[in-house]
């Protein structure tokens, strides 16, 4: 079995930390501390090194300077309360043998919240860093679209699906390429489902866009109350990798004059119903986008990082010296970073760790009445962040293809829709999962943040031999880990109880 061994380790303003995984519980190190610490595990004979101070008077601890014998006393009295209660015991790290059961797969089909259909492949952008870009390993684009039959077809199925579970609502999100360039087909989508949806099932719609059409089919999202997603890096340099694909000229100015169009028509619709997504690379930071949507659009955006997955081998070196520049400073300013809390990429993180490495951080009073002390006894549970099939939500693509979601590969589909029924066999999907669980398995066993993990099992390099984790944390890279993010706690303590009330929001 592998164990989570307690650490010390230095954040970034110079602060010494004991972690302790046992307790889950941080608490500030004397260096003296940290010496026996040391020695205990070594499994050193702590009280031989004491009769040596006893008869030097003091001990030199380099980097700290000289402490006296009555204060190497006091901490080591300091050391042995810890030790009894717990502090320098190591934590078994959870077993990764958890699997996915059929019957919970197809439970999850009869509860499903979200269907996303790939109306189209065809996009009016040909933004750089675009995931089918030429940086990307990935199947090639066309002009396709998904068929209204198709469409239908899915539709009526996942509505019969849910025919017993009315007081959900059911989100139908509309993906592309851009989704408005095929928006008779949504508008037929819409329609259809007006029509069709004798269950009572609540339905709303979704779309994530480049906000080029939005302005031009205005009306009718807003005659049917579509929450809209625009892409948009930020000002007009932020935005410059963004370009339209036949003219290579930026988008900023036609995006700026649509959301204002918006704003101005319908500023309530506009309240409730328009987010935005911003890409950070090299031409943005997350403060400079946040003041912008702020200053200009009055929102807080969400924000994500340039995907790094499924990068061509021969084109990573280029990759990373056009978009990600290390020397940036994640965080710049803690007052935009709290502002944006859990929209922020980095604060997210810390509020991540915080919920896995302490001992009394709650989401909800359920799972402070479930007792979350119970959490250090070893558990099985399933490798990686993977969802379970249909969990949340099915991917239909322009070819037929079901997918657990948009995100991953197209390689990996788990069901067609042909000319009849959408075909799924829910054994065989269960027995897929469970293979690529199978094989993650040994690396998950000796990761720190196993039971924390964040990532879905599909966009590791899982096809390699053995499977590499880009984010995997080991005993070696677990102090910097923990120090990144209590380095940000370091900058601004004030946030810690902003994110204790929020919680962890998802």
């Amino acid at each position: 079995m592998y164990l989570k061994d307690p650490i010390v380790f230095n954040t970034n303003g110079g602060n010494r930390f004991l972690f302790s995984p046992f307790r889950k519980q941080f608490i500030l190190c004397h260096p003296v501390v940290q010496c026996l610490f040391e020695l205990h595990q070594k499994d050193a004979d702590i009280l031989q090194f004491l009769d040596k101070i006893k008869q030097v008077g003091y001990l030199d601890v380099k980097d700290f300077g000289r402490f006296s014998q009555d204060e190497v006393s006091y901490h080591y009295r300091k050391f042995r309360f810890l030790l009894s209660n717990g502090y320098f015991k190591p934590m078994p790290l959870p077993k990764m043998n958890g699997r996915l059961n059929p019957l919970k797969i197809d439970d999850n089909l009869k509860h499903i919240r979200q269907i996303i259909l790939e109306v189209t492949e065809d996009c009016n952008l040909s933004c750089i860093y675009c995931s089918y870009s030429k940086f990307y390993i990935n199947e090639p684009r066309s002009n396709a679209s998904l068929s209204f039959t198709a469409a239908r077809k899915m539709i009526s199925w996942v509505l019969h699906q849910r025919e017993n579970d009315t007081n959900q609502e059911l989100i139908i999100s509309f993906y592309g390429g851009e989704p408005l360039k095929n928006y008779a087909l949504i508008r037929r989508v819409v329609q259809f489902v007006d029509k069709s949806n004798k269950y009572g099932i609540h339905v709303k719609y979704n779309m994530t866009s480049n906000g080029t059409l939005v302005k031009k089919y205005f009306s009718f999202l807003e005659q049917y109350g579509f929450s809209v997603t625009i892409s948009l890096d930020g000002d007009r340099y932020a935005n410059s990798f963004r370009v339209f694909r036949e003219t290579g000229k930026q988008v900023y100015d036609a995006v700026l004059k649509n959301i204002l169009y918006i704003r101005n028509t319908n500023p309530e619709y506009y309240e409730k119903n328009i987010s935005f997504l911003a890409v950070l690379h090299k031409r943005n930071s997350s403060e400079e986008v946040h003041r912008f949507f702020k200053d200009e659009f009055g929102k807080i955006p969400t924000l994500t990082d340039v995907s790094t997955i499924n990068l061509r081998p021969g084109k990573r070196s280029k990759f990373f010296q056009t978009f990600i520049d290390s020397r940036k400073p994640r965080i710049s300013s803690m007052s935009e970073a709290k502002d944006m809390m859990t929209f922020h990429p980095e604060i997210k993180g810390l509020s991540d760790m915080l919920e896995h490495t302490l001992a009394f951080f709650y989401r909800s009073y359920l799972q402070l009445a479930s007792g979350k002390a119970s959490l250090h006894i070893p558990r099985a549970i399933i490798p990686t962040a993977t969802c379970s099939p249909f969990n949340i939500r099915m991917f239909l693509t322009v070819d037929g293809r079901i997918l657990p979601c948009e995100h991953i590969s197209r390689s990996y589909w788990i069901g067609r829709l042909t000319s009849g029924q959408p075909e799924m066999n829910i054994r065989k999907i269960a027995n897929s999962f469970n293979s690529y669980l199978e094989k993650i398995s040994p690396l998950c066993s000796k990761c720190y943040i196993s039971d924390a993990c964040k990532e879905c099992m599909f966009n590791i390099h899982l096809k390699e031999q053995p499977p590499r984790c880009d984010y995997f944390i080991d005993k070696k890279t677990w102090p910097a880990f923990l120090a990144w993010r209590m380095s940000i706690l370091e900058r601004d303590p004030t946030i810690y109880p902003k994110i204790m009330r929020k919680g962890n929001d998802k």
